[in-house]
């Protein structure tokens, strides 16, 4: 896919299942990438959050991972939110994980090329890194298109609606996940008042949003066992 094609991206109800159910199974792997012996680096943690919403472009996302990456000490990060190609990523952090997160929003985390990208992933990092980049960007992406779903109904009120969306589903989207983002957005307040903090505060930051993020993810990722579903979502420009 060329970097140029990129589109703000929405879920659909079927998709929104497919996603959740992905993002369930590997909420072990999420708490992983932030303790433990396969965690990841706070700095490259938030390379990779802000190397995903760059393509993406979710509100919520953008606020959260910005001031994540301001407080973890990562040089760079305003580039990373408005980047506009890998290279300009890498120059930020050069590591194979910022690389397979271009690719994975790229690509919505589907597909054959994917799959041989993620194969790719095992072999320089190995499998359980590699289960732990996995899992940071599915939380992404499962923020930034939840983010940009609720932002479709607020957009829908205004005489903006997303072509072929679903009002009845935005709504329920809505009314099920508004308490989140709003607590992603006292977050992210909270965060502007701090410094630069220690790694052990940045790792305990992100075990605290997947435990917090949890109570709304695992009731759908278990539903989602209940239903058909497949990989489906809608774009739209910017």
């Amino acid at each position: 896919m060329s970097e140029l094609q990129y589109k703000k991206k929405i879920w659909t109800f079927s998709g929104m299942l497919f996603d959740h159910k992905k993002l369930f199974k590997m909420i072990p792997d999420l708490l992983g990438a932030y303790i433990g012996e396969n965690s990841i680096e706070p700095q490259v943690c938030e390379s990779i959050m802000l190397t995903l919403n760059s393509v993406n472009k979710c509100f919520y996302c953008d606020g959260l991972h910005g001031e994540l990456a301001r407080v973890s000490g990562l040089n760079g990060y305003q580039i990373l939110r408005v980047a506009k190609s890998e290279e300009e990523c890498l120059n930020v952090m050069d590591n194979p994980a910022v690389s397979f997160a271009r690719f994975f929003a790229l690509n919505d985390g589907f597909g054959k090329e994917f799959d041989i990208e993620y194969s790719n992933l095992i072999k320089s990092e190995g499998e359980a890194k590699a289960k732990s980049i996995l899992a940071l960007c599915l939380f992404l992406h499962w923020g930034s298109l939840g983010g940009n779903t609720i932002n479709a109904l607020i957009n829908r009120l205004f005489g903006k609606p997303k072509e072929n969306s679903s009002t009845y589903f935005e709504t329920l989207f809505f009314v099920y996940y508004i308490i989140l983002f709003l607590i992603i957005i006292a977050f992210s307040s909270f965060l502007r008042i701090l410094p630069k903090v220690p790694k052990f505060i940045s790792s305990l930051f992100g075990i605290t949003l997947t435990f917090v993020a949890s109570i709304w993810i695992i009731p759908i990722g278990l539903i989602s066992y209940l239903f058909p579903s497949k990989h489906s979502i809608l774009s739209v420009d910017y």
